[in-house]
């Protein structure tokens, strides 16, 4: 009786603890991670600039008299691909990405040593969604100071990260990146992303969350065990008295 009671306790608190962790730790979500490479003007067997991340816009747009949350995967499709454009120097750096009638800018500057991303821009037709008028847009959002490394480095950032802006200056109000990874200002060649680089505060978060949520679970654990062995024994004895 014992063994079946303690094991239907700790299995079930099992499956707590999964979800738990999975939920601590954060799933996997929709938009396809890609690597987007932009090369060197002046030297074209180099990278300047890469990217690689699951990408997801987040509009707010008018559909008859009500106001909806729209989403955009970058690119829209799983079988899909960006096209690659921007421009490289030695202080600016521009990604530009082309897909489904859509643009999407990522501009970098180079502050003292730091590479840092202080501009978005876009360009993309509400009539991409289904029952939307065919209304454009395009907008510039400034003033930025995301994805902040040392230039030439890395920047790493495995979780969900979101960058919000203003929804008085357009319907663009955030976009999410996951799995992110991203250098700006390289000076060597290949495309194998650099082993030094900068995390965010998010992952570092996580990192320290989850080994505590895990040992706090297992610690639950044997106290269901100890606890259902101390009801299955003093069963077992009032058995022997009653005999």
């Amino acid at each position: 009786m014992f063994g079946c009671a303690a094991l239907r306790a700790s299995s079930s608190l099992l499956l707590i603890i999964s979800a738990f962790v999975v939920c601590v730790a954060g799933a996997d979500t929709t938009p396809v991670i890609q690597k987007y490479l932009l090369k060197n003007d002046t030297e074209p067997s180099k990278y300047c600039l890469m990217m690689e991340a699951g990408i997801q816009l987040h509009f707010n747009l008018s559909v008859g008299n009500m106001t909806e949350m729209m989403t955009l995967d970058v690119p829209r499709g799983t079988n899909e691909s960006a096209n690659v454009q921007g421009k490289c120097s030695h202080t600016e750096q521009t990604l530009q990405l082309n897909f489904n009638d859509t643009t999407l800018e990522f501009m970098f500057n180079k502050t003292g040593k730091d590479a840092v991303l202080v501009a978005v821009r876009y360009n993309f037709s509400q009539s991409l969604f289904d029952g939307t008028p065919n209304i454009s847009y395009s907008s510039v959002h400034r003033n930025m100071s995301e994805f902040r490394c040392p230039a030439g480095k890395g920047y790493l950032c495995m979780t969900n990260k979101t960058i919000t802006f203003n929804q008085t200056v357009s319907p663009l109000v955030a976009i999410d990146t996951i799995k992110l990874r991203v250098e700006a200002f390289r000076t060597v060649n290949g495309t194998t992303f650099n082993d030094d680089y900068t995390q965010c505060e998010d992952d570092n978060r996580i990192s320290n969350i989850v080994p505590i949520a895990v040992g706090a679970a297992l610690g639950a654990l044997v106290l269901v065990v100890l606890i259902a062995y101390l009801v299955g024994r003093k069963r077992n004895q009032r058995g022997y008295e009653t005999v």
